[in-house]
């Protein structure tokens, strides 16, 4: 929470004209629990002694002060606690929003004022979010950019080494993030002008919050989206220090130096997971500390439909190909997902797949499905992955991430580097096996799949993993370390 200076006014109005004066406070040293309220008691009205502030939930008097009129848990006034102004950027696509979800809700229950802002693809995430915000400029056009196979698996050239051609396939996809922050910086740096937020929360590759939060002089705060390996799209080269002429351009045309690194990086993902050194080298994260955070499932909203609260008669395998996937890839990913759906159907299980992400409006190699498949549209992924026995998937960080938190195995089948690495790093934590998608056959990913539905090392594993991922820092903590910042 911010501080006032000694005789400032009360506490800033918002738009409606109501005024925030709630905190989050630790119990100063020495008193016992019996002394205290057991939540602060903040935003007196006008010295009438009223309680006001939403957080007095046990002390409804004037006995939540003491003598000098301060809070007898922080030892502040109400006068000298101020509500943060917290702005969040994305682009817009799940992938990337859902993860930064959590922080915004636990600013939010802190007391603090939250924004989002992002391209209009953000429109209905943010709304299934039940978050507040501004869709501006406009979406990138990347129809070309995807069809022209720049997230395509590209293999080494002769003498080439595996970092060098992952260096070529970073440099082939920079361009993208940098055609985004065309489309939505300038009325992102509008609206923060215009809201003046105290510190900026940004997707890695959203630089329109950056761009804001130079122009403003605010702190910005980098929320990684959980991905085991993280390589700085904008440094020019993804070990290097150096930065691309395209993010430099982003600052130099508002007359503010770029943001080299942020004021700090949070980061869900759990230890087990991350990239090690031995595994290669991660870009250059700076000098900037980074706060570890649970990870908390949220992958939009959704009903429970009643089959899956009622107990599978066999074990329920869930296969997903995420939301990205065949963008990135093309067709051929839903071709490979009826050879992967066949494949898990021959076994002794219940297959649920999810379908609403195809391009495919007919359905193409996804009709005539085994009898013991069913397929589901749009369902928020944590409600599929808690009833599973095993999820199997293509890779993807959110798909990852969730079911790690749901203590379940899972089976990675990857091609685009993301994957890979998120793959590999799932077969080193022993919660199930990783096949490279063109060593995938229909043989390979049986004895995968049944391999994780039999061997209870696996579903030990995945149980360890939940629990690593539940004692990670809980995000209303990493809230009280940004608010330091301020």
């Amino acid at each position: 929470m911010a501080r006032r200076e000694a005789g400032s006014d009360d506490s800033t109005a918002d738009e409606t004209g109501s005024t925030s004066d709630e905190q989050a406070h630790e119990r100063p040293s020495g008193r016992s629990e019996e002394e205290v309220p057991r939540s602060c008691v903040v935003g007196l009205d006008g010295g009438t002694g009223e309680i006001q502030g939403r957080m007095a939930t046990s002390t409804t008097t004037r006995s939540g002060l003491d003598a000098s009129g301060r809070c007898c848990l922080c030892q502040m006034s109400p006068q000298e606690v101020t509500a943060l102004r917290v702005l969040f950027t994305s682009y817009g696509t799940r992938p990337h929003f859902f993860p930064m979800v959590p922080l915004a809700w636990a600013f939010q229950a802190a007391g603090h004022d939250v924004r989002v802002v992002g391209a209009p693809a953000i429109a209905e995430p943010m709304r299934e979010a039940g978050l507040l915000g501004q869709a501006v400029g406009r979406d990138a056009d990347i129809a070309a950019f995807m069809a022209s196979g720049a997230f395509r698996p590209k293999p080494p050239q002769p003498g080439e080494t595996t970092e060098e051609n992952l260096a070529r396939f970073v440099d082939g996809i920079a361009p993208i993030a940098f055609l985004r922050c065309e489309g939505m910086v300038e009325e992102t740096v509008a609206f923060a002008r215009a809201w003046q937020p105290e510190l900026v929360v940004y997707d890695p590759v959203t630089y329109a919050g950056p761009v804001a939060a130079q122009v403003l002089g605010v702190p910005a705060v980098c929320n990684l989206y959980g991905m085991v390996r993280h390589f700085r799209v904008e440094s020019d080269s993804i070990w290097g220090t150096g930065l691309r002429p395209d993010y430099v351009k982003q600052f130099t045309r508002f007359g503010v130096e770029p943001l080299v690194n942020p004021a700090a990086w949070i980061d869900p993902c759990p230890p087990s997971l991350r990239w090690r050194p031995e595994d290669g080298p991660s870009s250059h994260l700076g000098d900037a500390p980074k706060h570890d955070m649970q990870f908390v499932r949220f992958n939009g909203s959704g009903s429970v439909e009643n089959w899956l609260v009622e107990p599978a008669e066999k074990p329920r395998v869930v296969f997903t190909w995420g939301t990205t996937q065949e963008k990135k890839l093309g067709p051929e990913v839903v071709r490979f997902a009826r050879q992967a759906i066949d494949a898990i159907a021959g076994l002794d299980v219940e297959v649920i797949v999810t379908v609403a992400t195809t391009a495919q409006p007919d359905g193409g190699d996804l009709t005539d499905l085994p009898a013991n498949v069913r397929t589901v549209q749009w369902t928020p992924f944590q409600l599929l992955a808690d009833t599973s026995a095993a999820v199997v998937h293509l890779g993807g960080t959110g798909m990852m991430l969730t079911t790690a938190a749901c203590g379940k195995p899972q089976v990675a089948i990857t091609a685009i580097p993301e994957g890979i690495f998120n793959g590999e790093r799932i077969a080193a934590a022993g919660v199930g096996p990783h096949l490279p998608q063109d060593e995938a056959d229909t043989e390979a990913i049986r004895k995968a799949v049944k391999a994780v539905l039999e061997d209870p090392a696996y579903a030990s594993a995945a149980r360890d993993l939940r629990a690593e991922i539940e004692a990670q820092p809980r995000t209303s903590e990493v809230v009280r370390r940004l608010e330091e910042l301020v």
